[in-house]
């Protein structure tokens, strides 16, 4: 039940009274006992909301305080109405808030990369890459915030897959309203590489840190230019072979670039626009640190189930695109198929020049009358190609997807995306839990045991209400236990 004095500090229920949570007329459960309901679902591993049948009813009751908790129906319809009541992105941004003002990101540090959820349903959703599976398939893209320690702090959704360069100013527009104007830079991987992207970072005085693409990043250097760098973090002193150099790129200009030897012995170059007080090695660790959203990406996806499609239906696209044109692709076809039998005419002419009885044709003359079926069959093909060729010249290579019937749909997602925001809020309050944890204990083993105690305590639990948290228990509680929840 500690997992409730964790979600009180975070501000869930507040954040949610003042959006104006609402579960619909009821006579028993309220939005309050929905949302706990959900998070307790999370916490204890369930994974997603049908999930939920296969527990006991009673004894899951007691979490909520109540005599048994509601029934699988009874949240799905609870979920639709809270959904429909608020403002599923307006929630993760207070909660957003509530995260940097009980910590504030490191550095102003922030990492920014997409996770693709792939859907196998029958709509024609816009197509994504899959790095599991390594290829396009249907479905969305979430893009995520994390800091350097690896704590998710916001999400929004991708619907049209677009890439991470794109995603870009959503994310800045997102950090500025917490973060301000002071200062901050961005970490992201390859897929944020985009010149494009680079100038609107400068233009905005964000700062970035990324990997080098293109010819210039598979350049090797001679390694008596590398020198030894070092950088302390978290208690750790990190060391590197690195060597500065700048790259010109393309509409952007001169930028820094810092190689380091990778544990492989490869040279990998990491692109920076940050001033040159910022230490060589300190630009390399915070990159390398990206690797703990990857690790967050695999634990949410593995216990919190952030892949999972919430709720079924979808919505055709309202904005018109550009797709590619199915007449020049036909025409290209064409081009191709009678330059194809123009070629192997010529080589039949040629290959009955190569044969010809110069005692009957001597000269070239009499070889063309010879011949004249077969060059008049190649000038017909030729004008054949002129044809197509200019009819291929005149024809667009994009057009509107209206025009072709090629309209996509976009899968609907407010109860996706308040459902997931819970999850992030049970993963930030359990990882609250076990900081504080490892600081009562002073010891590692009792960091991975704190979910026993989150949903167990001696004796009873008072029925939960959204402002206080009462614990009652028959037996003295110990020294340690009582310093713990006064810290949660």
């Amino acid at each position: 039940m500690v997992l409730y004095a964790a979600l009180a500090r975070l501000g869930v229920w507040d954040v949610l009274t003042r959006l104006g949570a609402n579960a619909g007329p009821s006579r028993r459960f309220g939005w309050s006992h929905t949302v706990a309901s959900m998070v307790f679902c999370f916490a204890l591993r369930f994974r997603s909301v049908e999930d939920w049948k296969n527990g006991l009813r009673r004894d899951l009751g007691v979490l909520i305080g109540e005599a048994a908790a509601p029934s699988v129906l009874t949240m799905r319809t609870k979920i639709r109405a809270v959904a429909e009541s608020l403002d599923p992105l307006a929630f993760s941004r207070d909660m957003l808030q509530r995260y940097l003002a009980l910590e504030p990101v490191w550095e102003g540090l922030y990492y920014v990369d997409g996770h693709f959820c792939p859907y196998f349903g029958q709509h024609p959703t816009p197509k994504g890459w899959d790095g599991k599976r390594r290829l396009a398939a249907k479905g969305h893209t979430d893009v995520y915030l994390h800091d350097a320690k690896g704590r998710v702090l916001f999400f929004f959704s991708q619907p049209l897959n677009d890439s991470l360069a794109r995603a870009l100013p959503g994310a800045v527009a997102e950090i500025r309203r917490v973060h301000g104007e002071q200062p901050f830079t961005l970490v992201f991987d390859r897929g944020g590489y985009s010149g494009d992207a680079f100038r609107f970072l400068q233009a905005a005085g964000i700062g970035f840190i990324s990997y080098l693409k293109g010819r210039s990043a598979r350049r090797q250097y001679p390694l008596k230019r590398f020198q030894r760098g070092w950088f302390s973090f978290e208690g750790q002193r990190h060391s590197y072979r690195l060597w500065e150099k700048k790259t010109r790129l393309k509409a952007v200009g001169m930028m820094r670039t810092i190689l380091f030897v990778g544990d492989d012995g490869q040279q990998i170059p990491v692109l920076t626009n940050l001033a040159a007080t910022a230490r060589p090695a300190k630009v390399v660790h915070c990159l390398r640190l990206r690797w703990r959203q990857e690790n967050s990406f695999k634990f949410l996806s593995e216990h919190y189930a952030i892949d999972q499609i919430i709720q079924y239906g979808a919505t055709p696209e309202v904005q018109d695109r550009l797709v590619p044109n199915p007449k020049r692709k036909a025409l290209k076809e064409q081009v191709r198929a009678v330059s194809k039998q123009i070629q192997l005419l010529e080589a039949e002419l040629g290959r009955a020049l190569d044969g010809n009885d110069e005692g009957r044709h001597r000269t070239t003359r009499g070889f063309k009358i010879a011949q004249a079926d077969l060059r008049r069959r190649i000038a017909q093909q030729r004008q054949v190609l002129a044809r197509l060729e200019n009819r291929l010249r005149h024809t667009p290579g994009q057009i509107s997807a209206q025009r072709v019937d090629k309209q996509r749909v976009l899968l609907r997602e407010d109860r996706r995306l308040l459902v997931n925001a819970l999850k992030l809020v049970t993963a930030n309050a359990e990882r609250m839990l076990a900081l504080s944890f490892n600081r009562v204990y002073q010891c590692s083993r009792t960091h991975s045991a704190y979910s026993a105690l989150c949903f167990s305590f001696p004796e009873s639990s008072a029925p939960w209400a959204p402002i206080a948290l009462r614990l009652f228990s028959k037996d003295p509680i110990p020294t340690r236990l009582a310093k713990l929840f006064k810290s949660c």
